[in-house]
């Protein structure tokens, strides 16, 4: 393989979902617990975000690593997201409509009996992209879920993406250039 696709290669398509398709996304409290920890993971830990937005239930990030190893960013940054999610959720007040999103939660088979419950899949979907018209396409389709799903007539309405331009990762996010052509 040549240079070009070894560098290129670095950039992945990660998808995260709720467990038990769980809409917690759609709270503003929660949206914004995932934004602090992207933030910290790219200061911290050398996360490089190159598109990226947050559905009610999933997180999909195109991106690499400026250093170090994806797989442990992101195993990390799960582990981090998922317990500020749930003392975000134990701290609400039980009778408000977000707290039947825990029972969604605790009731997934994964976290049945856990000490310790995910908000997250176990289920993590990588996929590498090789070239910058697969960067391109990728980024064009995650820009315009919430446009197909009808929440939104134009992709840079949506304000948890990178598509917006007042987003909330503004500054943190870089632009996917294939300098190896």
């Amino acid at each position: 393989m040549g240079k070009r696709n070894q560098r290129t290669s670095d950039v992945t398509h990660i998808e995260m979902r709720t467990v038990g398709g769980a809409a917690l996304f759609s709270q503003p409290v929660l949206a914004g617990k995932l934004i602090d920890g992207l933030k910290w993971s790219c200061e911290h830990r050398g996360l490089r975000i190159y598109d990226y937005i947050i559905l009610p239930d999933r997180l999909l990030i195109i991106g690499k690593t400026a250093w170090g190893n994806l797989d442990d960013v992101i195993h990390s940054y799960r582990d981090f997201s998922s317990k500020a999610v749930m003392r975000t959720l134990h701290g609400l007040n039980p009778v408000s409509e977000i707290s039947g999103l825990m029972t969604i939660i605790m009731d997934s088979p994964q976290n049945r009996n856990s000490m310790l419950p995910q908000i997250w899949d176990r289920e993590l979907i990588r996929n590498h992209l090789y070239s910058q018209e697969d960067i391109d396409r990728l980024s064009q389709n995650i820009a315009n879920i919430p446009v197909k799903m009808g929440w939104v007539d134009q992709p840079e309405h949506y304000k948890l993406s990178s598509a917006c331009p007042s987003h909330p990762l503004e500054g943190w996010i870089l632009e996917a250039v294939d300098r190896w052509r």
